[in-house]
């Protein structure tokens, strides 16, 4: 079996639940972009709008079938995971997203879902976390900002979140968020996806190796992280940077280059980051 083990999804059910239920969570603005939707949590400037092929159930399907693919494991979209709003109010919100992630894998057998939990209180995502897995889910997909745009995921205040996932086995997905506070990850997209998200995911790593360790000394709970998502670059990556860096000198840039090599080729969308 075939399984694409990194993929996102937004269902139309719950964009059309979420304009409906808008009055239940004001710390979100939504933000109607092209019939497409973007929202902006705490008062922070927007993040980026959900597009269209992450709702559209029938082409993803299309594609899972013109690729062979049989299962895919799909999270939400990071940019609405609402780490930046209070608890309680993304503790509904969380819910909210794992309500329709849950209906649509129930419909669609061939989505393996991951919820969302509320990271920016580690009690609330424990609970969420345990709700889901009763839901049926098998895990979450977490951001690597648990206060939106800052934060770390070895602090103490996510201790309950950590042994929660711990005694239920939970698959843990850790994916960079766009709009981490760092630097890198305004770089143009390509750029993005190829040193960005690498470079956050590397730090990522080292720190919740370091949790891990200390969570097995203290207390005896070994937490086991199945994926830091967009760890290392490829072959046709670096061949990609190589042939990059020859079009620059310094800062000034220099001819275009060609298109992107095959390894690094445009997949479907709805598994960009």
């Amino acid at each position: 079996m075939i399984v694409d083990c990194h993929a996102h999804l937004v269902p139309a059910s719950l964009l059309d639940a979420i304009r409906a239920a808008h009055a239940n969570f004001p710390s979100v603005k939504l933000i109607e972009e092209g019939g497409s939707l973007g929202f902006a949590f705490a008062g922070n400037k927007p993040t980026r709008p959900v597009s269209k092929p992450l709702s559209d159930i029938a082409a993803r399907l299309q594609w899972l079938d013109t690729n062979g693919i049989e299962r895919q494991v799909v999270g939400g979209w990071l940019d609405m995971f609402g780490y930046e709003i209070p608890a309680e109010e993304g503790l509904r919100w969380s819910r909210l997203i794992n309500k329709h992630l849950s209906r649509i894998a129930k419909e669609q057998p061939r989505f393996i879902p991951l919820a969302t939990v509320p990271l920016q209180d580690g009690a609330r995502a424990a609970e969420v976390l345990k709700e889901a897995h009763d839901q049926g889910f098998k895990g979450a997909m977490i951001g690597t900002q648990p206060k939106g745009r800052g934060g770390v995921l070895d602090d103490p205040s996510l201790l309950p979140f950590w042994e929660a996932a711990n005694g239920l086995g939970s698959i843990v997905f850790i994916h960079p968020v766009f709009e981490s506070g760092d630097d890198l990850a305004r770089a143009p997209s390509v750029l993005t996806a190829m040193l960005a998200l690498p470079a956050v995911a590397a730090r990522l790593a080292a720190r919740t190796d370091e949790l891990a360790v200390l969570q097995t000394r203290e207390n005896g709970a070994t937490i086991r992280v199945t994926s830091i998502l967009h760890l290392g670059l490829s072959v046709g990556q670096l061949q990609y940077l190589a042939e990059l860096a020859k079009s620059y000198e310094f800062e000034k840039p220099g001819p275009a280059i060609g298109p992107l090599p095959g390894p690094i080729a445009p997949q479907y969308p709805a598994n960009s980051s």
